[in-house]
């Protein structure tokens, strides 16, 4: 065991996911860092997800469960509790790569001296691999270790109605300031389904807003995006096949 290691906490927060939560529980209990808070947040479920958290309260160090204002009203009350230096984010549904992705992790951090580890994800339920691509915005927040302090610096998730990009949003606020050292890795750090909150139309605009905003793409390309997305990504690919 390596000396020294700061505390990581892990959040998990969940709302009626009684069938999906404890492959997500059970991931996390099964990581072999050694010094690791578990601290999950439960809207007020009104299905079996307490039943099922409670199987493993031992291994949980913090749980709460009551009545949010959405997932990222949840996400940081996950913050405020915690008391790790470094955070990251599984939430019911997703579950780490292997067992060892936070000791993988946090080794690759403190070699690096960064603030921000972006690792790589796999898409379920179709199971296919994906990089983190800074320079394109691709990230995902389940495969994110990072500073909590970044979080006084740089504030929360931002908590509104029908806001489904709060953490991407956060995530690009970090990799526009220079003061912030990010680093991508090829590490798998977790299995991530592609069907929840953050998919669809919806959260497709808000991203692509979000990139205009910090430069990402240009406002030609906003305008194309917004207007022929879902057939963007089909579009995309000929395009790529013409030049």
């Amino acid at each position: 065991m390596v000396p020294n290691l700061p505390k990581i906490t892990v959040v998990t927060v969940a709302f009626n996911e009684e069938v999906s939560i404890e492959k997500t529980i059970q991931s996390v209990i099964a990581q072999d860092y050694p010094f690791l808070e578990y601290i999950v947040i439960d809207g007020g479920s009104s299905d079996g997800t307490l039943n099922v958290i409670n199987k493993y309260k031992k291994d949980i160090n913090f749980l709460l469960s009551e009545a949010d204002h959405g997932i990222y009203h949840a996400m940081n009350k996950g913050i405020s509790y915690s008391t790790g230096e470094f955070i990251i984010f599984m939430n019911a549904g997703d579950f780490f790569a292997s067992s060892d992705v936070l000791f993988k992790l946090f080794t690759f951090m403190d070699e690096t001296k960064s603030d921000v580890i972006f690792g790589g994800w796999v898409r379920a339920p179709e199971f296919s691999e994906c990089c983190p691509c800074l320079s394109k915005g691709l990230f995902n927040h389940q495969s994110i270790l990072y500073k909590k302090s970044l979080h006084i610096t740089h504030g929360l998730y931002i908590n509104k109605q029908d806001l489904t990009t709060a953490d991407y949003a956060f995530f690009m606020r970090l990799l526009n300031d220079q003061n912030v050292n990010v680093t991508e890795s090829n590490i798998l750090a977790s299995v991530v389904d592609t069907t929840g909150i953050s998919s669809g139309l919806h959260t497709f605009s808000q991203k692509a807003a979000i990139d205009f905003i910090y430069g990402k793409i240009n406002k030609t390309m906003l305008i194309i995006m917004l207007l022929f997305h879902p057939v963007f990504f089909r579009i995309k690919k000929i395009i790529k096949c013409i030049i």
